[in-house]
């Protein structure tokens, strides 16, 4: 924007450093998942409620559930599948929703199966590249 300022949500206290405190363990297996206030700080300095939050590397999803706790609208990119699956998973927990495939209105559940049936050791993979991602 030329000639513009950036929006600014917070107050003029806060300090560049933030002191927060890491959960004791990961909740999901992904090995560098970030406390949620580490997302949700800046998104509520630099957006407004029902705003869009771009996330392109959302790996266990943190900053979905920022966005979720914060009202803001969260569009989320992950390449790797066991990790979009946690990111699901994670999200559904949170809010007590069943995350829908907006193509067909397949629940995750429904897709979950689907892939589990067409393939068997669908979700023994699944559960390997989580492990697998989690240990790099």
């Amino acid at each position: 924007r030329k000639g513009g300022t950036g929006h600014w949500g917070g107050d003029r206290k806060q300090t560049t450093v933030w002191d927060i405190p890491k959960p004791q363990k990961s909740e999901t297996g992904h090995s560098t998942q970030k406390p949620v206030e580490c997302m949700k700080r800046p998104i509520e300095n630099n957006s407004s409620p029902g705003q869009a939050v771009y996330e392109p590397f959302s790996g266990s999803g943190t900053t979905i559930i920022a966005c979720e706790m914060t009202g803001r609208h969260c569009y989320a990119i992950e390449l790797n599948p066991a990790y979009v699956d946690v990111a699901v998973k994670r999200w559904q927990e949170f809010t007590g929703q069943q995350a829908v495939l907006e193509g067909d209105g397949r629940t995750f559940a429904e897709v979950d199966s689907e892939r589990t049936k067409a393939d068997p050791d669908a979700s023994e993979v699944a559960a390997g590249q989580s492990r697998q991602a989690a240990n790099q």
